[in-house]
């Protein structure tokens, strides 16, 4: 050992490391605004490799198909289970709906994870001989509508798992190991979760309100924002997570994900979810996707845009009328759009989500659509 290596060895000192203690800063989607750097714990990636491990049904020698950037927790979450339980790791560059079953094939995936509308693009692929062709057995994730799940579950013969959770609170806070289509499982056991209205007090079974979780051992959850006291301050109040998400528990104890509570649309005094209109629309053969917003109107409160991709695989001939009248004849009236704006693709962000912070609020020059 040289002198100076000597000398430097003996000037360091053990430090105690804390549960609170940041391993790494992860950067939210910002599909509503600017980004958030999210400060994850050693404990909370722990955490979340144990929560995706049962979610999915790791097992020794699985195969997981990762298209999510590495710096999304949907993939990184994956390192430990990899090293922990021994499953593989096939990374490929982008998710490609075209390409996605060939992908799983060719690397023998397993397990698949999606987000958002993934489930939703490939069902809109053309049917093929080879749809349960493969060696995939669980689909695991998050954002998958009853109908959407159930439908993909019998086309691939696949099991869907839909979860719920967030980066803030070690990725999941829900866990659906039996496979409960519509729910997104029971809460994990170590968070508390409760459904609240805007007053903070709890919301009966069945009864949609705000979901505000807790840990159970300190540690897992986020210790804030990177630098941002007031996002911290807002979404941490006494221990509780304020999610911004709506759910509800059943009488079985499990948890359904109901939306966004800013991603809302203020008409006639009432709070429409965009969820549920997106939700709507995209029960329709020929729509990939779609995302409602509020714009203004000239009465001061906001009207409905909706914004449709059409699938690639399905033609129609007037799809704006077609998505108008499916919508009159299933939603009420104030919640019918009043625009309907066909578009060709949508800004999204590294992990297939929508950026709807960029989707133009302008209406100048259309025709507002009827609501009866």
């Amino acid at each position: 050992m040289t002198q100076s290596a000597q000398h430097n060895s003996q000037k360091t000192k053990p430090v105690a490391g804390s549960v609170r203690d940041v391993l790494f800063i992860m950067y939210t989607s910002g599909t509503t605004g600017p980004p958030k750097g999210v400060m994850v714990t050693d404990k909370m990636l722990r955490a979340a490799a144990f929560g995706c491990g049962k979610a999915s049904d790791a097992r020794f020698g699985d195969v997981f198909l990762v298209w999510e950037p590495l710096y999304h927790i949907g993939a990184l979450q994956l390192v430990p289970v990899a090293l922990e339980v021994g499953v593989e790791l096939a990374i490929v560059g982008r998710f490609s709906a075209t390409r996605f079953w060939d992908q799983v094939r060719e690397l023998q995936a397993t397990q698949i994870h999606f987000l958002g509308g993934i489930l939703q693009m490939l069902l809109r692929q053309e049917v093929s001989t080879k749809d349960t062709s493969h060696t995939c057995r669980i689909a695991w994730g998050g954002g998958a509508p009853s109908k959407i799940a159930d439908e993909f579950q019998r086309r691939f013969n696949v099991e869907v798992r839909e979860n719920y959770g967030m980066t803030e609170a070690s990725s999941l806070t829900s866990i659906n190991e039996e496979g409960h289509i519509g729910s997104v499982g029971k809460p994990a056991p170590y968070f508390d979760v409760r459904i609240v209205d805007t007053e903070g007090a709890d919301k009966d079974i069945d009864q949609k309100g705000e979901i505000v979780v807790k840990e159970l051992e300190e540690g897992l959850l986020t210790p804030g924002y990177f630098r941002n006291e007031e996002a911290t301050s807002s979404t941490i109040r006494e221990g509780w997570l304020f999610t911004g998400d709506l759910g509800y528990f059943d009488q079985s104890g499990y948890l359904y994900y109901a939306g966004r509570v800013k991603d809302s649309i203020r008409r006639r005094g009432e709070n429409i979810s965009a969820w549920e209109i997106e939700r709507v629309v995209e029960q329709l053969s020929f729509v990939e996707q779609a995302a409602a917003i509020g714009v203004p109107d000239e009465l001061g409160d906001e009207a409905i845009k909706v914004f449709v991709k059409l699938a690639q695989a399905v033609q129609v001939e007037s799809p704006v009328v077609s998505v108008h009248h499916w919508c009159l004849e299933r939603l009420p009236d104030f919640q019918v759009p009043s625009y309907v704006v066909i578009i060709d693709e949508f800004p999204m962000t590294g992990t297939e989500r929508i950026r709807k912070e960029l989707l133009p609020t302008d209406t100048e020059g259309m025709e507002e659509l009827s609501r009866k």
